[in-house]
């Protein structure tokens, strides 16, 4: 069975997820559509999670003038964002 951080996945893996939740609803009394797909996005926040543990324990350690340009770069980029909650 096999997922994708794209959102792909093999006929297998659709098959076993189906599976989950019709039984899931079964037992609960609910929608198995509301099921999988609440199952999709939990599956979607682990899966960007380990990406995002892959990449950073591939990262290699900057230099001291590299983080310091990276700062002025992300702080002159955060001025011209949008102020939140507009």
């Amino acid at each position: 069975m096999v997922m994708s951080a794209q959102g792909g996945m093999t006929p297998a893996m659709g098959a076993v997820l189906h599976s989950i939740a019709g039984a899931v609803a079964t037992v609960e009394g609910c929608d198995p559509n509301t099921i999988k797909q609440d199952m999709f996005e939990r599956l979607a926040i682990v899966i960007a999670r380990a990406n995002a543990n892959s990449i950073k324990r591939r990262r290699v350690a900057g230099t001291t003038a590299a983080s310091a340009t990276h700062r002025y770069i992300a702080a002159a980029a955060s001025l011209l964002e949008e102020p939140s909650g507009s």
